[in-house]
């Protein structure tokens, strides 16, 4: 039996030794057991917590189109992914393509025939991988919140300051803040930011400032005690470098000449795209009053993407691109006649996860009753059980509502969003050119997402359901993509 491998860990797990080379051990010795030849393996550095992993994405689509070969290897389940979206993924090997999933480490192997326990299993598994990056960063998020309120700043500290890895706190640098309080005074006495850049140069400062960085210092509120923090203002406890007089002075000096100048030159395209080779954003520029051309800012050093390219090349190329997702009204009619006949197969896969969804809230509202009842016993502490009982009723609350939302689905509203959607697939070229030029961005960030531009070409992925009609278009053939469109729009 041929097989691949996919192993993952996150920088935070490499660093605690859990590493690629021992998943990578384990996996050898597992499959040399189970007579599984290993003909590739995808290894990456990386959280699973988002979804549209593009290692993790290429791992599937290399499984699905290699007829050949039969099982997938992970070390556990929580190593293939840590969200619900990649969990469908995953669980639609054995069910759609028949093929065997191998988590090696907990010896368990998910396939075509397996008993409904080890969906649940699976299903259940899967759950507590994802709720354990949302609590994780739930917590992360409430300690940082707690620190702020406490005036401590929880972030990087600022130019001038330095973060103490003994006490945690933010302290004054030696170095950096005599210096933030020279460009306060120079833009109090009315200095423009060029002048301010001059003036530091002259007295041999030993740091290299953007003007963008020069405003941010005259602009920030930290210098004087104060900082913000998840939309809340928060009186620090670091040390001020300048009384709130000073600040409020460089800040009349600075608006008064250094007015932002208004952009008068509207560029399409800027914005939407990346480079294909460093991932610095594309940029435009107007020559001879006339002509658009783009090009990577080299923000991250020299790059390969030296070409120009115009506007119009690159409008030809979003008008073909477009013209791929198009779907004739011939085979959008019989996307609906498959959709109609899969529609109790969508209710089905409907019941049965509103089904899991309420045992997990039972099951978690039991763990609660068993925590309070400690509680009351004197077993668990006040706090502990604030904390728990808090993180419980986010997730049965977020869980009765996504409970909600299946309970009240309507069939006959997800055919009728359907058919809107397959009225604008028909007409994205059109649309497309007739929008005014400020619209034409938004519109195919509504179609596509990662659009990147490497020597002229354009790259990019679908946003779903057009990764669908993208390859229908081609083929012609609805198959089993009725279904995958129907839970797309439906239950996703």
């Amino acid at each position: 039996m041929k097989g691949i491998l996919y192993i993952r860990v996150s920088s935070e797990e490499q660093a605690r030794g859990f590493s690629l080379q021992s998943q990578e051990l384990e996996a050898d010795e597992y499959a040399k057991r189970k007579g599984i030849n290993i003909v590739k393996k995808f290894m990456i550095s990386e959280s699973a917590k988002e979804e549209g992993r593009k290692v993790f994405n290429e791992t599937i689509r290399y499984l699905i189109d290699q007829s050949d070969i039969e099982a997938m290897l992970f070390f556990k389940i929580d190593r293939s992914h840590r969200n619900l979206w990649d969990m469908a993924l995953v669980e639609e090997i054995p069910r759609k393509y028949k093929k065997q999933v191998h988590f090696y480490h907990d010896n368990f192997i998910y396939s075509k025939g397996s008993p409904v326990g080890d969906f649940y299993n699976f299903c259940f598994q899967s759950i507590i991988a994802t709720g354990f990056s949302r609590n994780l960063s739930d917590i992360t998020k409430l300690g940082m919140q707690r620190k702020a309120e406490n005036g401590q700043y929880p972030g990087i500290a600022p130019f001038g300051y330095k973060n103490n890895t003994s006490t945690h706190l933010v302290e004054p640098d030696s170095l950096e803040a005599p210096w933030v309080v020279r460009i306060k005074k120079l833009a109090a006495a009315e200095e423009s930011i060029d002048s301010i850049l001059g003036i530091i140069k002259r007295e041999n400062c030993p740091y290299k400032f953007a003007r963008s960085k020069i405003e941010r210092i005259i602009r920030s509120s930290f210098y004087y005690g104060y900082f913000e923090w998840g939309g809340q203002w928060y009186k620090g406890t670091h040390h001020p470098l300048v009384d709130k007089t000073l600040h409020d002075s460089a800040i009349r000096g600075l608006e008064r000449l250094n007015k932002p100048k208004n952009r008068t030159q509207f560029i399409t395209y800027r914005g939407l795209l990346k480079c294909g080779f460093y991932g610095c954003s594309i940029t435009g520029e107007r020559r001879k009053g006339k002509y658009v051309y783009y090009h990577c800012t080299w923000m991250r050093g020299k790059c390969e993407n030296t070409e120009y390219t115009r506007e119009d090349e690159l409008e030809a190329q979003f008008e073909n691109m477009l013209s791929d997702v198009c779907i004739d009204e011939e085979r959008a009619r019989g996307l609906l006649i498959e959709l109609e006949k899969s529609a109790g197969q969508v209710m089905v896969q409907r019941e049965s996860k509103v089904a899991m969804l309420k045992q997990e809230c039972q099951r978690i509202q039991t763990r609660r009753d068993r925590a309070y009842e400690d509680k009351l016993d004197g077993k668990l502490n006040e706090l502990d059980w604030l904390k728990k009982d808090r993180d419980w009723q986010e997730k049965i609350l977020d869980i009765e509502t996504e409970t909600r939302q299946l309970e009240n689905l309507n069939p006959a509203e997800s055919l009728a969003t359907i058919k809107r959607v397959l009225e604008l697939s028909n007409r994205l070229v059109f649309q497309f050119k007739s929008l005014p030029r400020e619209k034409r961005a938004e519109f195919l960030k509504f179609v596509y997402w990662n659009l990147e531009l490497k020597h002229k070409s354009l790259s990019f992925s679908y946003q779903k359901p057009f990764d669908i009609f993208a390859e229908v278009a081609v083929s012609g053939n609805w198959g089993g993509w009725a279904y995958e469109i129907r839970t797309c729009l439906m239950i996703a």
